[in-house]
């Protein structure tokens, strides 16, 4: 696995703990919970990073559409 690829790997994990968080904000949590349109956009934005890492180690073709919003 390569370097770029673990580093698209823990920004997806990242995004979907931040999530998690926004979702269901923990009582005595220090601080207020992030805006949940920022953390879906990461969520998306990581998603869309590992895509791009898995299609490459697969030879630059995608597996499926791309969904742009």
């Amino acid at each position: 696995m390569s370097a770029a690829f673990i580093q698209a790997k823990l920004k997806w994990e990242a995004a979907c703990e931040r999530l998690r968080f926004v979702l269901d904000h923990p009582d005595g949590a220090i601080g207020e919970a992030p805006d949940a349109a920022t953390a879906f956009q990461l969520v998306h934005t990581a998603l869309q990073e590992l895509q791009v890492m898995f299609e490459s180690a697969q030879g630059g073709s995608p597996s499926a559409p791309s969904r742009e919003p």
